[in-house]
């Protein structure tokens, strides 16, 4: 089999594959069309244990982490979300300089994260609610995790798709479901 740096390399080389920034990348011909089959087969996989399908938005409030412990776990790995400050001065420098610099004295603090994972918004939504019986859901998003220099073309990006099957219960459902043979 091919290393990774071989598929890499022919697959930039194609035009197929560039890296926008650091563990974000971009496809597009044979390779997003490769993604795309990929992704079907999975919604296909997850569609077996159930027909409760998420498409959940791309980024998460804080309450959610905090309620989560999401930021005593892994706050290392967490990218936010901002926006420039509405404020004529501060665009003004904007579009008149447009450097990396001006851009971090513009910005709002921060009222969201980008997506960790994807669970934390099934939790979220179904927080509060009472469930008769085991509910299973996948749902699928983009997620960014910041892991620093490990990230990696086609391993490990900071910016990647993820899809999840959740399984809300009691920890007889999840013994039962985590225990339970694959599907024939």
């Amino acid at each position: 089999m091919r290393q990774r740096d071989d598929i890499v390399g022919a697959l930039r080389a194609r035009g197929e594959l560039w890296d926008v920034a650091p563990g974000v990348t971009a496809l597009r011909g044979d390779a997003a069309a490769l993604l795309r089959d990929l992704e079907r087969a999975i919604a296909t996989l997850c569609c077996i244990e159930t027909s409760d399908d998420w498409r959940v938005p791309p980024a998460i409030d804080f309450a959610t982490l905090v309620r989560a412990e999401y930021f005593a776990s892994f706050p290392h790995w967490l990218t936010v979300a901002s926006h420039l400050r509405d404020e004529e001065d501060a665009l003004r420098a904007v579009a008149e300089r447009g450097e990396p610099a001006v851009l971090r004295e513009a910005s709002a603090a921060p009222k969201a994260a980008l997506n960790p994972a994807v669970c934390y918004h099934v939790y979220a939504a179904l927080a509060r609610t009472s469930i008769e019986q085991a509910r299973i859901v996948t749902a699928q998003a983009e997620c960014w995790r910041h892991e620093g220099t490990r990230h990696a073309t086609l391993e490990r990006g900071w910016a990647f798709t993820m899809r999840e099957i959740v399984c809300i219960g009691s920890a007889t459902t999840r013994t039962r479901f985590s225990s339970a043979p694959p599907s024939a």
